[in-house]
């Protein structure tokens, strides 16, 4: 394992990635940073934790993840994955109302 620094809204964070993948984890941090600065500006006085969810939120989305393809999810798993995704949404829009 190798400890990178990385840059999200201006922080520095220290994170832990397999040895030889420092290079894809900067690349997905840059974008995640680009995405994260894109949904400042858009929702500006939000704090970062709440960018952090909506931002998750958006990719998660974009994704089109479908938690019941995961085989190794049993229905319980399922049902509090759709449960949290449902307060996180509710969430967002109470957020974006401010």
């Amino acid at each position: 394992m190798t400890k990178i620094q990385i840059n999200v809204l201006n922080r520095e964070y220290t994170i832990q990635c397999q040895d030889g993948e420092e290079q894809k984890v900067q690349e997905l941090a840059e974008k995640l940073n680009s995405q994260m600065n894109e949904l400042q500006q858009k929702i500006p006085n939000v704090s970062d934790i709440n960018l952090f969810v909506i931002n998750s939120l958006i990719n998660l989305d974009n994704k089109k993840i479908d938690v019941n393809s995961q085989n190794n999810l049993d229905n319980n798993t399922i049902e509090k994955f759709e449960n949290m995704a449902i307060e996180l949404e509710t969430l967002a829009q109470k957020i974006k109302n401010i």
